[in-house]
């Protein structure tokens, strides 16, 4: 048996939803089932909440970040690798360990 769920949202965030769902095969519907799922097998939201960090906390765990980076890889590492990595965590969008 299934049943329809309404919610509000931003109509952008949806749109640009859906283009990322439909880039990997997905429905919208999809992912919400697929999220569903995940708060029943994991018994609550099955990803860390936080508060969004200020600007200068995000720079700084992307500097965290990269310096743990260059910590794990022995081989001398050129600005260009170093600098790529930042920027890759920071394209990414996504959140870094503070």
């Amino acid at each position: 048996m299934t049943t329809t769920i309404t919610a509000r949202i931003d109509s952008e965030k949806k749109r640009e939803a859906e283009a990322i769902f439909n880039d990997i095969g997905m429905t919208l519907s999809g992912a919400i089932n697929v999220f569903i799922n995940e708060v029943v097998m994991y018994q609550g939201i099955p990803f860390q909440l936080r508060r969004r960090s200020s600007a200068a906390n995000s720079i700084e765990a992307i500097m965290d970040e990269t310096d743990a980076y260059c910590r794990t890889h022995h081989e001398r590492l050129t600005h260009d690798e170093v600098f790529g990595h930042a920027r890759e965590i920071a394209n990414a969008g996504r959140r870094v360990r503070a």
